[in-house]
C-alpha cells in the first residue's frame, strides 16, 4: 500500500503568515487610534488647556452693524475666536484679519460677523496658538471658557 501524501502549508509558513497578519492588524489599529489622541500642544512651556483659565476677555455683539467687539483683559494673547450658536453646535471661526492677527493683552478689536440674527444667543470661545514638536497649532478652549452673549440691536 502506498501512503497518500496530503498537501498543505508547513507549520513554519503558517506561523509566519499568522505573525504577519497580526502585525498588519496592529499597525492598522495604531493609525486608526492615533486620530483620537490629541497631541501635546504647549504654550510658554505649559499645556495649552491649562492656560485657558488665565484668558479673560469681554465681548459684545451688535446685529445692526454685524460687528463683534472684543477686549482682551487677560495676560494671554488670543489668536482667534470661535462663534458658536448656543444649542445648535454650529461653529464659525473668526479672526481680526485674514492673517489671523493675535489679540494681545489689553487690546481691543472689532470682528465682522454675518448671518447672525438679532436676539440670537452666541458663545464666543477663545482660540490660543500653541506648538507641538513639529508645528504651530490653533487650539480652541472648551466652551466653559467662552462668553455667552445675546446679539443686541
Amino acid at each position: 500500500m502506498k501512503k497518500e501524501e496530503k498537501g498543505g502549508l508547513s507549520p513554519v509558513i503558517a506561523t509566519v503568515l499568522l505573525i504577519s497578519m497580526a502585525l498588519v492588524l496592529a499597525i492598522i489599529i495604531f493609525f486608526w487610534a492615533k486620530n483620537f489622541i490629541d497631541e501635546n500642544v504647549q504654550k510658554d512651556g505649559q499645556e495649552i488647556g491649562l492656560l485657558c483659565d488665565d484668558v479673560h476677555f469681554v465681548a459684545e455683539a451688535s446685529a445692526s452693524s454685524d460687528q463683534l467687539f472684543v477686549e482682551n483683559r487677560g495676560a494671554i494673547p488670543i489668536f482667534a475666536f470661535e462663534i458658536r450658536l448656543k444649542g445648535e453646535g454650529e461653529i464659525k471661526e473668526i479672526a481680526g484679519d485674514s492673517n489671523k492677527a493675535t489679540l494681545g493683552p489689553g487690546k481691543t478689536a472689532n470682528f465682522s460677523i454675518s448671518n447672525i440674527n438679532q436676539n440670537e444667543e452666541l458663545i464666543v470661545v477663545p482660540v490660543l496658538l500653541g506648538e507641538t514638536e513639529d508645528e504651530r497649532v490653533a487650539k480652541p478652549c472648551d466652551s466653559d471658557y467662552g462668553m455667552e452673549i445675546v446679539v443686541g440691536i
